[in-house]
């Protein structure tokens, strides 16, 4: 339990500067080699935004709008989470949550 805790901790630590951003304006944004892991950015319109290089393992794209994004690869979706809303650039298959 005491490991879980001080994950849960860590995981909040590092995220909450890509919620902060998140909550701002996420258009444009230079988010180039990132890491995303287990990010939220479910219901989230990225235009422009660059995810070139960007870690996006267990990644909550949910109902979010990546259409516009620049820089985003399905390989490197290929472990985050989506569903039928999720909208990703042409020729980007939606990937299923594997977890």
């Amino acid at each position: 339990m005491i490991v879980s805790r001080h994950l849960l901790c860590l995981t909040f630590l590092l995220l909450a500067p890509v919620q902060a951003a998140l909550a701002a304006d996420p258009k444009g944004a230079d988010f180039s080699n990132a890491w995303f892991n287990w990010a939220w950015f479910a219901g989230a319109k990225l235009d422009g935004a660059n995810f070139t290089g960007a870690k996006m393992l267990g990644a909550q794209l949910q109902g979010a709008d990546l259409s516009k994004v620049v820089g985003l690869s399905e390989t490197q979706l290929r472990f985050a989470c989506s569903d039928s809303a999720t909208r990703l650039p042409p020729g980007i298959a939606t990937p299923r949550c594997p977890f």
